[in-house]
């Protein structure tokens, strides 16, 4: 998983499975603790796919991953890069540039954006519209209107999570239980104030 802090169950997994299926190892464990539900009839009566990377439900035939309908699905990208960038967010102070995130999981800027952003709508979901949020380490220099809230649910999330133990698998459950966001929604317009006339 490289030099990242994560989460010892999850440095295990990797150790014995190997990156890819230990990365989904961990989300499988994390999402379906009692073992793996069909995502659409509930069903447990499922088998995985190796071939395919996904699981299949022997009732209703859906199959899906395990990020099919969290913040995580339709990405593109691996579970792993995803676990990755969430160590990287978790321990930047100060935030960590999806610019810098490029040249860590590879790819392109845009998909790196895309994968800070979904993070922190997660943060932004978990922690609930009403949550108060704490201007510390707003290290994001000018951040855009329309993302200010995303910027501030980052920052407070990470402001309440730090030293406790669990604050990596905590932010991993959070991306798994979040709905999903779209490129479209995640860079939509925001309707700037208009400033107000003298006089």
């Amino acid at each position: 998983m490289g030099a990242v802090l994560t989460d010892p169950r999850l440095e295990e997994l990797v150790a014995r499975l190997g990156v890819v299926p230990g990365a989904r190892a961990y989300l499988e464990e994390l999402r379906w603790p009692d073992g793996v539900t069909c995502v659409r009839c509930g069903s447990t009566r499922v088998t995985f796919l190796e071939a395919r990377g996904k699981h299949a439900c022997r009732d209703c035939r859906y199959q899906f991953r395990v990020t099919a309908g969290t913040v995580l699905h339709d990405s593109h990208v691996p579970a792993h890069k995803w676990l990755v960038a969430v160590a990287l967010m978790l321990e930047s102070a100060e935030g960590f540039p999806a610019n810098q995130l490029y040249a860590r999981i590879g790819g392109s800027y845009k998909t790196s954006w895309f994968v800070e952003h979904r993070v922190r709508a997660a943060m932004a979901q978990a922690l609930g519209a009403d949550s108060e949020w704490s201007p510390a380490g707003a290290a994001y220099h000018r951040p855009s209107l329309e993302h200010l809230e995303a910027y501030r649910a980052e920052t407070r999330w990470r402001a309440d999570h730090i030293g406790a133990e669990d604050a990596y698998r905590s932010t991993v459950l959070a991306l798994l239980e979040a709905a999903p966001v779209s490129y479209r929604r995640l860079t939509r317009r925001v309707a700037r104030p208009v400033p107000a006339l003298a006089g």
